[in-house]
């Protein structure tokens, strides 16, 4: 037998075993089921069996003595369902992959496509919010077609957070850290399985990106050539990029990230923007939920007030120079490296932009506490940080909304009126 096939052989009892976990099951009757199934014969079963007790080896058999038993039976060994469930959270991130592959032109900017024709300028739109880089650095000028080599006599801005882009980019980087970490105690033989088994998802990625962001980042190729091909004659479109500096936490950055991809999609595939709606949200969502869904609990009973949570805040502050300040939060508040107090590391009172777009970050908000990703603390300082920008998207300027209705409808059909 070839070693592919024998791997294989032993992927497949693997998750046959791990069904029995609490239970185990005899040499006989696990025998019987991988006949039936086609997976094994008893000949080989018990060819390998050795092997696949063997700890240093194959490690899939663990035998145990039930109490109040004779004979021991079979159970999946805790590396075994480690690797089965690893296995499982991996199917989520292919399903992700198939629907970035299936809509090219969608995830980078914040809207789908608008129809360029009727549109000759778009300053007239919403609230501009978010950090801003619109510098010729970070931004991309997509000319019509049809326009001559003079300059362009009227222009279109689309506002893009490369959310496609960065998924791609980003994905490799996510798993490996996610692999590594300490909090989950993962072996060198899982992690080595892991990466072997992901290998094909990372070159996917890779493939996709490398032949989707050719000549431009912050929108792809396809999307590049449905802007030249529609857009009015003598027009060009500015496509600036908003969204927020990268996080130093790779879990952080990472979720943002599929936050922004998750509301793009939603404005594609829904009616009213409503959470989990569709099968292309669920997909996302259900990356979410596999990676950040750890059943932390929270150790602490009593709940946050108001002025705790300020205090939490602005030691969170990167400006906040105070020595030890993360061991405070640590020590007294009882958050050590917390996903919640990192995603607020971004709060500012001052309303200063630098952050995603408010109303985008306002919606995957929502959704992150849908899933139920956060201890009950961690969830009261989330709500308040969007508390805190609801009233500051309430509170702005919309730009000559009267004027500019027209184009706000065709532009932001779901945002041409105030936020609630």
């Amino acid at each position: 037998m070839t070693a592919s096939k024998k791997q294989a052989i032993f992927e497949k009892i693997s998750d046959v075993l791990s069904e029995y976990e609490l239970t185990g099951i005899t040499k006989n009757e696990l025998v019987r089921i991988l006949q039936e199934a086609g997976i094994a014969s008893r000949v080989t079963f018990y060819e390998y069996f050795d092997e696949m007790a063997d700890p240093k080896k194959a490690n899939i058999i663990q035998m145990i003595t039930p109490k109040g038993k004779i004979n021991p039976i079979c159970f999946p060994t805790p590396e075994n369902q480690s690797l089965v469930r690893l296995k499982e959270k991996f199917k989520s991130i292919r399903n992700l992959l198939n629907l970035i592959k299936k809509y090219p032109e969608l995830g980078d900017c914040f809207i789908p496509l608008p129809n360029l024709k009727k549109i000759h300028n778009s300053e007239k739109i919403p609230p501009m919010t978010g950090y801003g880089q619109n510098t010729s650095l970070y931004s991309d000028i997509i000319h019509s077609e049809k326009t001559s080599f003079g300059e362009s006599n009227s222009y279109i801005i689309l506002r893009s957070h490369m959310a496609r882009h960065d998924l791609l980019k980003e994905l490799g980087i996510f798993l490996t850290h996610y692999l590594n970490s300490p909090k989950r105690k993962h072996s060198k033989q899982i992690k080595e399985k892991c990466i072997k088994i992901l290998t094909p998802t990372f070159l996917q990625a890779l493939n996709i990106l490398s032949e989707g962001y050719v000549n431009t980042t912050t929108v792809s190729k396809e999307l590049k050539k449905t802007i030249q091909t529609t857009a009015p004659i003598d027009s060009a479109v500015f496509i600036g990029l908003v969204r927020a500096p990268t996080m130093p936490q790779v879990e952080v950055e990472f979720l943002k990230i599929l936050g922004r991809y998750y509301y793009t999609i939603s404005k594609r595939f829904t009616k009213n923007m409503e959470l989990d709606s569709c099968r292309e949200q669920k997909i996302i969502s259900q990356v979410i939920r596999d990676f950040y869904c750890d059943d932390d609990e929270d150790d602490y009973e009593d709940v946050l007030d108001t002025q705790d949570i300020e205090r939490i805040l602005r030691l969170n502050d990167n400006f906040v120079t105070t020595r030890d300040k993360e061991n405070e939060i640590k020590n007294e508040y009882g958050f050590d490296n917390s996903l919640a107090i990192n995603l607020v590391k971004t709060f500012s009172n001052d309303e200063e932009d630098v952050d995603d777009a408010l109303h985008i970050k306002i919606y995957y908000t929502k959704l992150f506490l849908s899933l139920g990703i956060f201890t009950k603390r961690e969830q009261q300082i989330i709500e308040y940080d969007l508390k805190h920008d609801e009233e500051i998207f309430k509170s702005k300027e919309w730009i000559d909304p009267k004027e500019g209705r027209e184009s706000l409808d065709l532009l932001f059909p779901n945002e041409s009126s105030k936020y609630d």
